[in-house]
């Protein structure tokens, strides 16, 4: 490794200290505020942003693995659930530990009540899902539910943003730090000798642009930009954090690619799930009412699907699953949003598609699933398989959000099923 900071500022006080030890001594402490401003970039205010980032990711892995623990029954996924809430406990416990700052402490007490009320509610719910205490209200407790993950992802966002702003602070401390530096390097380039002028030419390379270069990664990475990578141009400290900060953004950015992916994608059959599909729908609603253009929706219900899982097993279930999925995928539009709706559902978003439009759609696929051939659906009722569609459509009289457009559609849905299955009703 070669010379470090201090080492190369105290040769620089040595050769310079005859000529003019007094500027050379305020090189020397801007200097090294601009190493300690870098120190804290990195490991203060930046840690308490990756200790929110970490809090926001177990919080959302947590409300994932629920989804999972309801879909599957699987226990894995309730030790997740548990495992999740340690972590997020853990960098809470650690964060309230380090914060100086009152607006800090505050947010983060707030954090942890609403965090508390979550864990009550996520408890409450795992119980009622495991007593088989499934009813009416559930709808309603679950949005209550997320009514609190949104609340405690809004105080983790400025929680973020307060430590962004502070992070802020210091980089404009260092930048009039190093505007000092260089005034007083061109007063000390007039009266010392070119060796002096070279000397303090090498430093500025070597220190204050690897600093800058490293802060400006650092902003970067602050406003959201996970793919900021810093040049390492040197062995010193400042070539160790420009590293160490770019395995740091590596992970991070990987890290966030994945949860993005696991919570917009159901598992089983790679389609979106319905989270994703709910925010999908409002702003293709939103812009169906403002510009006054079509939006259809599709239910799809797979008929007797309880008989063919208890009748060849829950494995040949979830490959039925999955076939249909493709089916689906073949059948619909580029354009066309395609989510699992749970258990055995499926649901289409159809921009710019009427309510005819989309009942040919629906039946094309029916008519699809009803030609190909399954494994084992010879067992089924009808030795068939098939699937009853409902549609919806607006614009309509009766629908005015995303929730009663949904709401339309499950109920022709319900029609669908009571008329016989294999059909598809408006």
């Amino acid at each position: 490794m070669g010379l470090n900071i201090r080492q190369k500022i105290l040769l620089a006080f040595i050769f310079v200290l005859l000529v003019s030890s007094g500027a050379v001594f305020m090189i020397y402490n801007n200097s090294a505020r601009i190493t300690q401003l870098a120190s804290l970039i990195i490991n203060e205010d930046l840690k308490n942003i990756l200790n929110a980032e970490k809090m926001l990711q177990y919080l959302l892995h947590t409300d994932w693995a629920l989804s999972k623990y309801q879909l599957t029954r699987i226990p894995t996924w309730r030790n997740t659930i548990y495992k999740s809430q340690r972590q997020f406990k853990k960098f809470l416990r650690y964060s309230r530990e380090k914060a100086v700052r009152e607006r800090e402490k505050t947010a983060l007490a707030k954090i942890k009540k609403l965090y508390r009320r979550y864990a009550n509610q996520l408890e409450n719910q795992i119980k009622r899902f495991e007593q088989g205490l499934i009813d009416a209200n559930l709808q309603q407790y679950l949005r209550t539910q997320e009514s609190v993950v949104e609340d405690i992802i809004k105080e983790l966002e400025q929680l973020i943003a307060f430590n962004t702003g502070r992070l802020e602070e210091r980089l404009a401390q260092a930048k009039t730090l190093k505007s000092l530096n260089q005034r007083l390097s061109v007063g000390v380039v007039l009266l010392v000798t070119l060796t002096s002028a070279l000397l303090v030419f090498v430093l500025n390379q070597t220190i204050l642009s690897p600093i800058k270069r490293l802060m400006e990664g650092v902003r970067k990475f602050a406003n959201g930009d996970f793919a900021t990578q810093v040049p390492v141009t040197s062995q010193d400290e400042i070539g160790e954090l420009s590293a160490n900060f770019n395995v740091m953004a590596k992970n991070i950015k990987h890290d966030r690619q994945k949860l993005t992916a696991l919570t917009i994608m159901d598992e089983k059959t790679g389609l979106f799930n319905f989270r994703h599909f709910k925010l999908a729908i409002i702003e293709e609603m939103k812009r169906a009412e403002r510009y006054n253009r079509h939006l259809g929706l599709v239910m799809i219900d797979i008929d007797h699907f309880k008989h063919y899982n208890d009748t060849n097993g829950h494995p040949m279930g979830d490959l039925l699953l999955k076939e249909l999925s493709n089916i689906l995928k073949e059948t619909v539009r580029e354009t066309d949003l395609l989510a699992r709706f749970g258990g055995e559902e499926f649901i289409i978003l159809l921009p710019e598609t009427s309510r005819d439009q989309a009942v040919k759609l629906s039946e094309n696929l029916r008519s699809r699933v009803k030609n190909h051939v399954f494994p084992m659906e010879e067992k089924q009722p009808g030795k068939d398989l098939t699937v009853s569609v409902g549609v919806a459509a607006y614009p309509s009289r009766k629908i005015d959000s995303p929730d009663t457009l949904l709401e339309k559609a499950d109920q022709a849905l319900y029609r669908a099923k009571k008329r016989g299955r294999n059909r598809v009703c408006i």
